[in-house]
């Protein structure tokens, strides 16, 4: 083997790997496990070679042998792998939390944020560790796959172009247009907040899609969270708490109006029932690749201007109002839980905004490399950043775990109600099984009420769940209309 093919040999093999990692997760195999493990090290390898290959190696076969005992060896081990991650994340929490308590300045604030970040990631795993398993597996393939590229890239002789930094005009038109420095620009973002909340609200308790899209077009509440990335990786901490402080008092405007057009408007919120509610009070992991993917655009479409022209659309697809307005119309409710959910979804988009936006600001040359920032505290954001987003992933996973097991519940019970039907009336037509902790709704449609047995349904529930179920069924009668036509 030549040097040329060795050197191609460890980034090919890391890609594969990567590449394997990605569609090993959607399989139910121990080899994901065994997966994870190579192609943490492959990783590892490729970032540090064999000094960090090492450990990685060594905490990976930790881990895996803590996964799969031999008891376990031919079932599913990612529900153990996922906990198992899940505590060894709860101990890094304990112990970035005492070393906290030791440090000074930004280290403290490092610390604090690993120690937030790995514990909201503890949480998961423990809560519900597929989900956490997966993440982990996920997020290694993809960077396998990336750095393996860049490695297989460089050694074929191709590389990127460097980035050019963007002219000074162009830098401080941005910083103009993301800047809240003067007391007319705040008045006229607290405006637009009121209209774009009010036209939001009101879409929501009326249920029009039309409505609330024009709402997150009025909306500008991207504009200062752009201003903070920006400031951020500026590295002026000053500037980004007082647009900071500007988007905050949007914030807290937008739930209170909502709020107080709920309470004022005579008209009445299914929170339970209303699309525009139960579209954002249960958000998943896939929220977060949306917010991920339209703050990129957003943030590379004004650091661009001759791409502008697609701020319209991040705008609608970003949507930040809207979970708002949805908050604040859910807490007049007393729906704390859809509360919760569309506030969970517009910190996803907020984090999202800042992540992205930081990073296409340096990968676009918006942000000048010949600036001096201050490493500790270039640092301590980082952290944060990545404790948020940690955070975030937490409670989306777990956003998304009871609404996987709601699913669940309702397609069990669909299952056991059609074996009923085909047992004892195969006649009956099945419109609608709701599932509400141990009480199942079932609706039908044709037979006669007499003939409807739901104890022997209530039964069949019992059995299939394991436990005491109240069933109510309900009755729609057929209604049959008849006509006869003759030719004239």
């Amino acid at each position: 083997m030549t040097a040329a093919s060795r050197s191609l040999l460890g980034p090919s093999l890391t890609v594969l790997l990567g590449l394997a990692g990605l569609l090993g997760g959607r399989t139910d195999r121990v080899g994901v496990v065994l997966l994870t493990g190579l192609v943490a090290v492959a990783v590892a390898w490729s970032v540090g070679g064999p000094r960090r290959a090492g450990p990685v190696g060594l905490a990976a076969g930790l881990v895996i042998a803590a996964s799969l005992p031999p008891w376990r060896s031919a079932g599913l081990p990612f529900e153990r792998l996922g906990i198992v991650l899940g505590a060894g994340l709860g101990v890094v929490a304990l112990v970035a939390a005492v070393a906290a308590v030791r440090r000074q300045g930004w280290a403290r604030a490092t610390m604090v944020a690993l120690a937030l970040g790995a514990a909201g990631l503890s949480v998961t795993g423990l809560r519900t560790g597929v989900q956490l398993a997966f993440l982990v597996l996920t997020g290694l393939s993809v960077a396998a796959v990336v750095r393996g590229g860049l490695d297989l890239a460089g050694a074929l002789g191709v590389h990127p172009p460097p980035v050019a930094e963007q002219p000074v005009e162009h830098r401080d038109r941005l910083l103009a247009q993301l800047s809240y420095d003067d007391g007319d620009r705040v008045g006229r973002f607290l405006v637009l907040m009121v209209l774009s909340t009010t036209i939001a609200a009101l879409g929501v308790m009326t249920d029009s899609t039309a409505v609330v899209i024009g709402a997150m077009l009025v909306a500008p509440l991207m504009t200062p969270l752009m201003g903070v990335a920006l400031s951020l990786g500026m590295g002026w901490l000053g500037r980004a708490q007082r647009t900071a402080g500007v988007a905050v008092l949007g914030i807290v405007l937008a739930v209170g109006l909502s709020a107080l057009l709920a309470a004022v408007v005579p008209l009445a919120v299914a929170v339970d029932a209303n699309p525009q509610v139960t579209s954002r009070a249960a958000p998943t992991l896939l929220d977060l690749l949306i917010a991920l993917a339209a703050g990129t655009a957003g943030a590379y479409a004004m650091s661009r201007p001759d791409v502008s022209d697609a701020l319209p659309g991040v705008a609608i697809a970003i949507s930040l109002v809207p979970p708002l307005a949805v908050v604040g119309i859910a807490l007049e409710q007393g729906a704390r839980g859809a509360a919760a959910g569309a506030l969970l979804l517009f910190t996803t988009n907020l984090v999202a905004i800042l992540v992205a936006g930081i990073t296409v600001f340096a990968a676009t040359g918006v942000l000048p490399r010949s600036r001096r920032v201050d490493p500790d505290a270039t640092r301590a954001t980082a952290s944060a950043l990545a404790a948020a987003m940690c955070l975030v992933i937490g409670g989306l996973s777990l956003s998304g775990e009871r609404l996987l097991e709601a699913t669940s519940a309702v397609t069990q019970a669909e299952a056991v109600v059609q074996d009923w039907l085909a047992d004892t009336l195969p006649e009956a037509g099945l419109q609608q099984v709701t599932v509400d902790g141990d009480t199942v709704l079932v609706e039908l449609s044709g037979p006669d009420p007499d003939r409807v047995d739901a104890s022997d349904l209530a039964e069949r529930f019992a059995e299939a769940r394991g436990r005491e179920v109240e069933v109510r069924v309900g009755v729609v009668p057929r209604e049959e209309v008849t006509a006869v036509a003759a030719p004239d």
